[in-house]
């Protein structure tokens, strides 16, 4: 059976492209601009991934229409960036993932993951403001973190790489430039805040501690996770103390 956020992308693709105004589905390709450029950080052109992620418009002029065998969908999400949008046509796996981030994905929105690749390539266009780790702190731009081991003193379920995939029916996530490793938790689990900290039976909202600018967005973006698992990642997930020492590196919000 599909989980949730899976029908939520199927539902939500249809009626975007039905009801948006902004995207854009004709058949000609209109082309990018010859003269762009790009600092590379996205190891692939201006406007494309090397995984095959688009973006449309923005400062490089990118392509919004695609070609017939494979239209773009425009969706124009930041008009200050030059009207910069993504491809939806290219992430329908990803639309309507409002709940965990899957390891390997960055955010937008509060909580509409895309794939890291697509967040560097934003940052490529000059709109590194819009994109967030999925921890919620600031995007460095940069390739995802891949230590070569997975600490055995920690309590909580490290995931991704060294550590390991989960189990069946969990969600590895977690992974950004300031938490270098996943934790497995129940797939579809709950978002909540520290303006809705509220979580079903006994869990707890469980925020991460990032770089200060982005605390506020980060406060809007916690997981309800089983007290114990909070409590052990508040005492040993591992953090690289980028910009501020992580001790902790996620809060626990009390039960309202």
């Amino acid at each position: 059976m599909q989980s949730l956020p899976s029908r939520l992308a199927a539902l939500y693709l249809p009626l975007l492209l039905a009801c948006d105004s902004r995207i854009e589905t004709a058949d000609a390709s209109s082309g990018a601009d010859s003269t762009s450029t790009s600092t590379g950080t996205s190891m692939a052109g201006p406007c494309s991934t090397e995984d095959g992620y688009r973006i449309c418009g923005g400062p490089n002029h990118c392509d919004n229409q695609g070609s017939k065998d494979r239209p773009c969908a425009c969706l124009v999400q930041w008009p200050e960036h030059d009207d910069l949008g993504l491809c939806t046509a290219d992430i329908q796996d990803y639309l309507g993932q409002f709940f965990a981030c899957a390891d390997g994905t960055v955010t937008i929105d509060y909580g509409l993951c895309i794939p890291w690749s697509l967040g560097m390539l934003l940052c490529d266009n000059g709109a590194a403001d819009v994109v967030h780790d999925p921890d919620g702190g600031a995007f460095g731009c940069a390739p995802l973190p891949a230590p070569s081991d997975c600490p055995t003193a920690v309590d909580a379920p490290l995931c991704g790489d060294a550590c390991g995939p989960c189990d069946q029916g969990e969600i590895c996530t977690g992974r950004s430039t300031r938490h270098p490793y996943s934790m497995c938790l129940d797939d579809g689990t709950n978002r909540c805040g520290v303006q809705s900290p509220g979580c079903p039976s006994q869990g707890v909202c469980m925020v991460y501690i990032v770089d200060p600018p982005s605390q506020d967005y980060a406060d809007r973006l916690g997981l309800c996770v089983p007290e114990a698992l909070c409590n052990a990642a508040a005492a040993g997930l591992p953090g690289d103390g980028v910009e501020v020492p992580m001790s902790p590196s996620v809060k626990c919000l009390p039960r309202p």
